[in-house]
């Protein structure tokens, strides 16, 4: 199921979904919705990230090297 929604977009960002949709023969609401999974996901990621980061410092985790280095 999906849902109508009205979005105002910049001019420059209007061109370019307009040429990448002809080049990549995808339609722009599948290019929409892509990008804002793909979005709203990695901002998701990151808020857990920064959630987790104080219980990761306090075992001594300051960076994927010192995780690389604890399963190596």
């Amino acid at each position: 199921m999906s849902d109508v929604m009205t979005v105002r977009i910049d001019k420059e960002v209007k061109s370019m979904l307009d040429s990448f949709s002809k080049r990549s023969k995808t339609g722009k609401n599948e290019i929409i919705n892509r990008a804002l999974r793909h979005y709203i996901y990695i901002q998701e990621v990151n808020d857990t990230r920064k959630g987790l980061r104080p219980y990761a410092e306090a075992q001594g985790f300051y960076n994927e090297d010192d995780v690389f280095d604890s399963i190596s």
